[in-house]
């Protein structure tokens, strides 16, 4: 049985992937502005 991948989108491993990144990024939100070092 073969599927047809039309868009990248459907691929699991890019919806887990995708996922991942908004818990990061939101989780990121959290962070402070600035780490006071430059």
């Amino acid at each position: 049985m073969s599927v047809k991948i039309i868009r990248h989108q459907e691929l699991d491993v890019y919806k887990k992937a995708f996922e991942a990144a908004m818990k990061i990024f939101e989780i990121s939100k959290s962070f402070p502005k600035e780490d006071g070092q430059n």
